[in-house]
């Protein structure tokens, strides 16, 4: 049930809070989870103790004076919503603390072991490159470049093309090829 303003406000001063709270509402996520009813009571409330300093000698309106009011009190809002933000975004955690209170590991374990995973996989990676190299090594000109070009995502068709031998000639390559890295324990890398 909406609140009654009628018999302490005029219907435009409800109309311009209104409005004001709806726009600040859409426009700001911080006000997102706030009830519409709730801003407005707080801004009407903002309101009535700031009307009585309205004076009509600096050539605005008694709305446009309102409206001036409440946007800088929404505004004041705003700002101390995203400091709040701000202060628990930048929360200092020790790396001692358990992750939650599901998983007692604490913070600086799982570092610890995202970063031996990340070495391990390295490690492999430059042993795989290695183990590759020499593998290649043996190969004659033409499997290094057939090689080169299936990496390189070229068909089998075109491969043959560019290579200026037949596309029969390309798969008896492949299967050479194949036959020499399993040979050096390197299947997994086909």
């Amino acid at each position: 049930m909406g609140l009654k303003y009628g018999d302490v406000f005029e219907g435009w001063e409800i109309a311009v809070a209104k409005k004001l709270v709806d726009q600040f509402k859409r426009k700001w996520r911080c006000f997102s989870k706030d009830d519409f009813e709730d801003l407005l009571q707080e801004c009407l409330s903002h309101w009535y103790f700031r009307r009585d300093k309205f004076t009509d000698s600096k050539g605005a309106s008694k709305s446009t004076y309102m409206s001036n009011v409440l946007k800088n009190k929404l505004m004041d809002m705003v700002a101390e919503r995203m400091a709040e933000k701000r202060k628990t975004d930048q929360m200092s955690v020790s790396l001692d603390a358990p992750i939650s209170e599901d998983d007692e590991t604490a913070i600086i374990d799982k570092i610890a072991d995202k970063l031996t995973e990340d070495l391990t996989s390295v490690i492999h990676v430059i042993g795989l490159k290695n183990d590759l190299a020499k593998a290649l090594d043996k190969f004659t000109p033409q499997q290094k470049e057939l090689c080169r070009l299936l990496e390189d995502g070229v068909s089998i068709k075109e491969a043959g093309q560019k290579l200026n031998i037949h596309r029969s000639t390309v798969y008896e390559e492949i299967k050479r090829i194949a036959q020499a890295l399993e040979g050096d324990g390197l299947k997994n890398y086909l």
